[in-house]
C-alpha cells in the first residue's frame, strides 16, 4: 500500500482472475500481491434463462464481484478514522480479465462506471479490462431451479426490510404485477428472513406473483475486513441487471424511502464514504447510464419511493394488508451481531429510522420493542458515534420540521446532488424535496413531543435512561438536566430573526439596516453562521468566535469587541421597541457562548445574502 498523489487516498492493485483458475469454482483475486477468494452463487434460475446471458452481463456480474470482495477485504480505518485519512479513500485499481474488453474499455462505458463507483463510495477506481482467454463457463455461478416458465412484470432489489416489502406488496398487491425478488445474503442469517418474506407475499397474493432469486456473495479465507460496503448497491444493480436481462427485461427497481435514499448529511462529520449514496437519485442515474451504454439499449434503475417517508412506507404495508409481516422484517445495520431474540441492536441510524416510523405511523404493536437488544429512544447510549449519529438524526428532523423552503436549500447544498437526477423540473423538485423533509421531521418531532410528555407527566415509569436518546434530545433542545424535565413542549415557538447581509450593511427583517462597526460584526458572525450550516452541522455543535480573535482581525482590544457587542444588542432592542416588535432577548441575536465567544444564536438566526454579496 502506498500514499497517493493527492496525500489522501491509499493505492491499491487488484489484480483478478477467474473461477477457472480456482478448483472449487469460486472467484480468486490479489490485493497488494496478497491471495484472496470469494463465493458467488445464484439460486433458482433456470439453465435455458442463463444459456441466454450475453457475455457482456456475465463480464458485468463479474466486474461487480471483484468490486464488492475488493471492497470488503480492504479496511477504510473504522468511523474514528480523523479527518477522513489516506486510510479511508483508497485508489483501487483493478485488473479484470473480460470476455468483450474493447467494449468495456470504450468511453461511454468506463466513465459511468468509475464516476458512479467514485460517487457510491468516495473512493478513486481505475479499470484495465484485458482479454479473457479462458471465459468460465456461463453456469458455474448458478444453482439451477426448476423451469417453471416464469414471466416477470418488474426485477425488484428484496433485501428483507420494510422498504423493500413495501415496495414488492405494492407490485404485487396494489399492482397486481408478477415479480422476480433478488436478495442478496451476506449472512446466513438473512437467508430464512428473506425467503419467509418471500413465502408471506406469496401467501398475500398468490404463488405465480412471486419469483425469489436468492444469491450469495462473501469472501472466503480472511474474511470481511471492511462493513461499510460502499459498492453494495453497484454489486445489487449488477446481479439485478443481469437476472432482468434473463428475464428479457429492460428495468430493476430498487425501493428506499427518500430521506434515506438522498441521505443529507446529518452533521459535518458525517459526510464523503460516511454518509452512503445506495439509492441516490445521481447513482441510480449513472448505473442507468452504464447499463444502457453497456448493453446498447435503453435500460432503467429507479426507485419508486424516493417521494416517500418511513412513517408513509409503513403506512402503505398496512394499507395493503400486510402489517403481519412487519416483525419478520430486518433494518438493522449490524446484523452479525443480531440474534434470534434481538434481531435489531437499537443502537444504528436504521434501527433509530425504523422504530421513530413505527411509532409515527402508530403501528408500534407490529414492530415488537423486545426485539431490540437495546431500546432505540430510551435505552442508554455511551459517548461515541452512534450518539452523534442519533442525536444528529433528531436535530436534523427538528430542523426540517421548522425550516422555510429558502432555508432548507441554503443550509443543504447537497440537495443540488438530487434534484438534476429526478423526473422533475428543478423547481418542482426542489418544492418536494423540501416538503418530503419537512414531514419526516413533523412525524420524529411529533414522536418526541410524546416520549417529552410522558416524562413531564411522570408516566414514563423512569424507563428513559439518563443518557437515552430522547433525555440527551431533551437536554440539547430545553437546556434540561435529567431531574428536571417538566419544562412546558408545546411552547409558542420564539420569533425567528432573518438577516440578509448586503455588502457592508446588514439588514434585520423588522429592525432595518446596521452599518459600520456593529455591521462588521454581525457580518463576521454571519459568515462563520453559513458556513456551520453548509457543513450540515446541528444547533449546539455551531461554533463561536472568541473576542481576542475578532480584536487581532481588527487590531482593537477585546473591551472594544465586547462593547459593540452591548451597543449592537441596545440598537436593536431599541428599534424593536419603536416597531412594536417583541424585543430581543439578550442571546436572541448574538448569543454569548462561555468561555467560547459569540455566534448568532442558530434556533433564532436566519442568514441569506443578496446577489451582489454573493460577487
Amino acid at each position: 500500500m502506498s500514499s497517493g498523489g493527492d496525500g489522501i487516498r491509499a493505492k491499491h492493485r487488484i489484480r483478478c482472475g477467474g473461477p477457472v483458475e480456482a478448483p472449487d469454482g469460486s472467484l480468486v483475486f490479489e490485493i497488494d500481491g496478497r491471495p484472496h477468494r470469494a463465493r458467488l452463487r445464484i439460486e433458482q434460475l433456470y439453465q435455458r434463462l442463463v444459456a441466454g446471458i450475453s457475455d457482456r452481463a456475465l463480464d458485468l456480474l463479474e466486474i461487480a464481484a471483484y468490486v464488492y470482495a475488493a471492497d470488503s477485504a480492504l479496511p477504510r480505518g473504522g468511523l474514528s478514522d480523523p479527518g477522513l485519512g489516506a486510510r479511508w479513500r483508497r485508489h483501487l485499481r483493478f485488473e479484470i480479465p473480460v470476455r468483450d474488453a474493447v467494449h468495456w474499455r470504450r468511453p461511454g462505458v468506463l466513465g459511468p462506471l468509475t464516476e458512479t463507483l467514485g460517487l457510491l463510495s468516495d473512493d478513486l477506481y481505475s479499470f484495465s479490462f484485458l482479454e479473457q482467454e479462458r471465459p468460465p463457463a456461463s453456469g458455474d455461478y448458478f444453482d439451477f431451479g426448476q423451469d417453471e416458465g416464469f414471466m416477470p412484470d418488474q426485477v425488484l432489489l428484496f433485501s428483507g426490510g420494510l422498504d423493500s416489502l413495501a415496495g414488492a406488496l405494492d407490485e404485487v398487491v396494489n399492482r397486481k404485477g408478477r415479480v422476480v425478488l433478488v436478495s442478496h445474503q451476506s449472512a446466513t442469517k438473512l437467508q430464512k428472513v428473506q425467503r419467509d418474506l418471500a413465502d408471506g407475499l406469496r401467501n398475500k397474493a398468490g404463488k405465480d406473483r412471486i419469483f425469489h432469486v436468492p444469491v450469495t456473495m462473501h469472501l472466503l479465507d480472511r474474511g470481511n475486513r471492511e462493513s461499510t460496503h460502499r459498492s453494495r448497491s453497484f454489486f445489487f444493480a449488477a446481479l439485478s441487471a443481469t437476472v432482468a436481462r434473463a428475464f428479457g427485461q429492460n428495468r430493476v427497481r430498487f425501493h428506499e424511502n427518500g430521506i434515506v435514499s438522498m441521505n443529507l448529511p446529518i452533521s459535518g462529520q458525517v459526510m464523503g464514504a460516511r454518509a452512503t449514496r445506495s439509492t441516490h437519485p445521481q447513482v441510480l442515474a449513472g448505473l442507468s447510464a452504464l447499463l444502457t451504454a453497456l448493453f446498447e439499449e435503453d435500460f432503467h434503475v429507479d426507485n419508486p419511493f424516493v417521494w416517500k417517508t418511513k412513517t408513509e412506507i409503513l403506512a402503505v404495508i398496512q394499507h395493503l394488508g400486510a402489517k403481519d409481516l412487519i416483525p419478520r422484517t430486518r433494518s438493522c445495520g449490524e446484523v452479525r451481531q443480531s440474534t434470534t431474540m434481538h434481531p435489531h441492536c437499537g443502537l444504528c441510524s436504521q434501527c433509530i429510522d425504523r422504530r421513530f416510523g413505527a411509532l409515527a405511523a402508530g403501528l408500534e404493536d407490529s414492530d415488537p420493542l423486545a426485539g431490540y437488544s437495546v431500546d432505540p429512544l430510551s435505552g442508554p447510549r455511551v459517548k461515541g458515534p452512534d450518539r452523534e449519529m442519533a442525536l444528529g438524526y433528531v436535530n436534523n428532523a427538528r430542523r426540517f420540521a421548522s425550516m422555510s423552503p429558502t432555508n432548507f436549500t441554503t443550509a443543504f447544498g447537497e440537495i443540488q446532488r438530487v434534484i438534476g437526477f429526478l423526473d422533475e423540473p428543478a423547481h418542482a423538485a426542489v418544492e418536494r424535496t423540501f416538503r418530503l423533509h419537512q414531514r419526516h421531521g413533523q412525524a420524529v418531532t411529533e414522536v418526541l413531543n410524546k416520549e417529552f410528555a410522558l416524562i413531564s407527566s411522570g408516566g414514563g415509569g423512569g424507563r428513559h435512561h439518563p443518557d437515552s436518546l430522547v433525555m440527551l434530545a431533551g437536554q440539547a433542545l430545553f437546556r434540561m438536566t435529567p431531574a428536571s424535565v417538566s419544562v412546558p413542549i408545546a411552547a409558542k415557538p420564539n420569533e425567528t430573526w432573518q438577516l440578509v447581509l448586503d455588502g457592508p450593511v446588514v439588514c434585520i427583517k423588522g429592525l432595518g439596516a446596521v452599518r459600520g462597526a456593529e455591521a462588521r460584526l454581525l457580518t463576521a458572525l454571519a459568515e462563520l453562521h453559513l458556513e456551520a450550516i453548509g457543513q450540515g452541522k446541528a444547533p449546539e455543535d455551531h461554533p463561536a468566535l472568541a473576542a481576542g480573535v475578532l480584536a487581532d482581525r481588527w487590531d482593537v482590544n477585546e473591551e472594544t469587541v465586547r462593547q459593540q457587542i452591548r451597543r449592537l444588542r441596545k440598537t436593536l432592542e431599541k428599534r424593536a421597541l419603536e416597531a412594536g416588535l417583541d424585543q430581543p432577548g439578550k442571546d436572541d441575536i448574538v448569543e454569548n457562548i462561555p468561555w467560547q465567544g459569540y455566534r448568532l444564536n442558530p434556533d433564532r438566526v436566519q442568514v441569506r445574502r443578496t446577489a451582489s454579496s454573493s460577487d
